[in-house]
């Protein structure tokens, strides 16, 4: 494992970052936080040492400053094609926003000009509060997010950023809503707060399947937004602060049956999990070794023969 610290991304001196996430391309960076300001970097010199100290090749991509002056950015995310970036904001509102072909132009109340011009196409609103949390359906139909006044909205969202309000779940978890994750199958939304991760099945009329208390009964109640995911097959289910017997952990669900296996090892309360997107197998050498093996212990346990005693 490399870990890299690209000490350039950041959002001023005393703005704190509150979500990243990157560009299925694997190009782009997002990042927001206590400014009302979202930054698009360029993941190429992070990844890329010589890249990185071209001064021809660019760091920052876009800033942009469509939510209100005095309003953080809590979170944002790039749908499944990358195509749109949503964000919500502590000004209630979600944004949408298209990669445009036209010339892109400097920063409101600065004098930055951005490389790429993402401009805002959409403007959802619902939420009274804060909004806390984003997730983008499979097909990228469909916008889930969560927010401070307690209550999650589904958004139908077009391929050109236009969307509406479709289903609102309110009063469903103590206080607010701390974060969403559709499942990557299609069937189920999930949804974490103060009472635990709570599971909803889109086929059912978004009815309610399963509500996990137990691992989240002890365990901190002071961040402000929880990041909970999907292994990329759906098959488990990751969510943060746990806790067992005093110790900080992540929570792992089974799909169906929802038992779960906690994993320790931080020393305080985790906020936020990410499943890898890409599913990874035995190489097929390993998987014949195995085979062979497997026939080997069922051919040395055998029925004795007539007569014989068993060992």
């Amino acid at each position: 494992m490399i870990i890299d610290v690209a000490d350039w991304v950041c959002h001023g001196h005393s703005d704190g970052i509150s979500a990243v996430d990157i560009h299925p391309s694997g190009r782009r960076l997002v990042t927001c936080g206590s400014s009302p300001q979202i930054k698009i970097w360029n993941l190429v010199p992070i990844l890329d040492p010589a890249a990185e100290i071209d001064p021809n090749v660019p760091k920052l991509l876009a800033m942009l400053s469509e939510h209100q002056s005095d309003a953080g950015v809590q979170t944002a995310r790039f749908n499944h094609s990358g195509s749109i970036l949503a964000s919500g904001g502590s000004d209630n509102i979600i944004l949408l926003y298209k990669l445009s072909t036209a010339p892109a132009s400097t920063t409101l109340g600065s004098t930055w000009v951005n490389k790429e011009n993402w401009r805002a196409v959409g403007n959802l609103r619902g939420p009274s509060l804060d909004v806390t949390g984003l997730s983008w359906s499979k097909e990228d139909k469909q916008l889930a997010t969560c927010s401070m006044d307690g209550s999650i909205y589904v958004y139908s969202v077009t391929g050109e950023g236009q969307g509406s309000l479709i289903h609102t779940i309110r009063n469903q978890h103590y206080g607010w809503v701390k974060g969403v994750a559709f499942d990557p199958v299609g069937r189920y939304l999930a949804s974490h707060g103060r009472n635990g991760v709570k599971v909803w099945d889109l086929q059912k009329d978004w009815a309610l399947v399963q509500h996990m208390k137990q691992p989240f009964e002890k365990a901190p109640e002071s961040a402000f937004r929880l990041s909970l995911t999907w292994a990329p097959d759906g098959d488990l289910l990751i969510a943060p602060n746990g806790s067992d017997q005093g110790k900080p952990t992540i929570v792992v669900f089974r799909r169906q049956e929802w038992d779960s296996t906690q994993l320790v090892g931080h020393r305080s309360s985790v906020a936020a999990a990410v499943a890898n997107p890409r599913l990874f197998y035995p190489p097929k050498a390993l998987l014949a070794t195995r085979a062979r093996l497997t026939e080997r212990m069922q051919g040395e346990v055998q029925e004795p023969a007539d007569g014989e005693d068993a060992a």
